[in-house]
């Protein structure tokens, strides 16, 4: 009775219940042949809206259940995407609908690009867009853009989507329901990443630092929001630092927020990492920042940082950014660093991390910064703590360089010249004690050619 429509809307009512009577149901419904008689019949019945809701709740049960109901399922994603398109107003399809594309995406990356290719990531963001406060609606529409926002095409048909203006609206409408708030932050996260300039001007045109900030605060024990919303303000701060846009995150108490998820979360190497990143954007060359910093536990926090994370790169990394940007200028957090042993702590990073051009400049400034108010004691000589260092700079000085071809080089060699000279390699005390000259040395080793890493070990050596 394929074209009766009166037995068509009993049948699919029929099943609609039969699939609340449990996984044993469920299962004999689909071994039969149930769902590619559904997909039939809903292809075929595209204006019946009571066929193409019962399809819609009845396909997303059985998707629930097991892989296997879903194998079956994933040659319904076009009748499933009728259904959502034909019923848009109709929050129970919408919801069933979605939740059922997004058990099919994340089934393996063949059905994945199906659901996507097919138009998913639309239908959501539509879906998202037009019921804004329903909210298994908006869980489902975010699983399902979450599906697809780890490829370049699934991010580039999200942004053209006007997917920053809803999945703000959303976060913003839901502040309190967690499934939202993960998978929306996640979104963001990876819509917002190093390189993506114009939609991280987009969102901040758009207050999603306020979000941040509050989904911060909100979710304090969540550890994939915390680490999400400080890889997000580190990417804001970064792209107005040294302007309105770092002293409006700071104005708007963003630095609080970041110490606090820090604090929450000292053994969470990510957090850490990209929360450190994000506190060293917003204080950087911002004395304000950098006074509220400290009296919100900045500089404690650092030196934790340091010390629980001493293999992790990326924690070093931006540790030691934060240790550069917190002392330059600042005596009093430079004295109360060197108290508590961060010119250990930041000797160990660069030892340890030799090959890294980043660590290396970040922690050699650190140092020179740290030693600007100690006094150089003259270490030259055959059994001094620099001896190390002459075989490897004195061979430069021999070095012919042509400034019209390399003026870098020239440089270079200017600052190694004063390296090497014998009245001028001096080391503070604070560092010479503690193995200073054998972890610049082996920095001065590797990044000859770094200007970035010479630059600031002359600078200190020469104090």
């Amino acid at each position: 009775h394929g074209d009766d429509v009166e037995v068509q809307e009993c049948a699919f009512a029929a099943l609609q219940s039969l699939t609340f009577d449990g996984p044993e149901i469920r299962a004999r419904l689909a071994s039969q042949g149930g769902v590619e008689v559904m997909m039939g019949a809903m292809l075929a019945h595209k204006g019946l809206i009571k066929v193409q809701l019962a399809g819609a709740i009845v396909l997303a049960r059985l998707a629930i259940d097991s892989g296997e109901h879903c194998a079956r399922i994933a040659t319904s994603i076009e009748s499933i995407l009728h259904a959502l398109e034909v019923l848009k107003d109709d929050a129970r399809i919408q919801e069933c609908g979605l939740s059922t594309l997004a058990r099919l995406a994340s089934l393996d990356d063949a059905t994945r690009l199906r659901v996507a290719a097919h138009g998913a990531p639309e239908a959501a963001l539509d879906a998202l867009r037009l019921h804004h406060g329903a909210a298994k609606v908006q869980v489902a529409g975010f699983d399902v853009v979450r599906s697809v926002v780890d490829s370049e095409e699934g991010q580039a048909r999200i942004v053209a989507h006007s997917g920053i203006v809803v999945l703000l609206t959303s976060l913003r409408s839901h502040q309190s329901l967690l499934r939202v708030q993960q998978a929306g932050w996640y979104i963001l996260e990876t819509l917002l990443a190093p390189g993506n300039s114009e939609s991280q001007a987009e969102a901040a045109a758009l207050g999603v630092a306020e979000l941040a900030r509050d989904a911060s605060e909100e979710h304090r024990g969540d550890a994939l929001i915390q680490r999400c919303c400080c890889n997000v303000l580190g990417e804001l701060a970064g792209l107005g630092r040294g302007g309105d846009g770092q002293a409006e995150l700071v104005g708007i108490g963003c630095v609080p927020a970041l110490l606090a998820a820090l604090g929450a979360h000292p053994a969470e190497r990510l957090i850490q990492a990209s929360g450190l990143e994000a506190l060293s954007r917003c204080v950087q060359g911002l004395q304000e920042a950098q006074v509220q910093a400290a009296s919100f536990g900045a500089l404690e926090i650092v030196i934790a940082a340091l010390r629980s994370h001493g293999e992790d790169l990326s924690v070093q990394r931006s540790a030691c950014a934060v240790v550069r940007d917190m002392t330059e200028g600042q005596p009093l957090h430079r004295s109360r660093f060197l108290t508590m042993g961060v010119s250990d702590l930041v000797l160990c990073a660069v030892a340890s991390f030799v090959d890294d051009v980043c660590l290396q400049e970040r922690g050699c400034v650190a140092l020179r910064s740290l030693a600007a108010d100690g006094f150089p004691v003259p270490l030259r000589g055959s059994d001094g703590p620099l001896a190390g260092l002459a075989p490897v700079l004195e061979p430069l000085q021999e070095e012919e360089l042509d400034e019209d071809v390399d003026p870098m080089a020239l440089k270079r060699k200017t600052f190694v010249r004063a390296l090497v000279a014998p009245h001028s390699l001096h080391l503070p005390t604070r560092l010479s004690a503690r193995g200073g000259a054998e972890a610049l040395s082996a920095a001065l080793r590797a990044h000859l050619d770094a200007l970035e890493v010479v630059e600031p070990i002359a600078d200190l050596l020469r104090r």
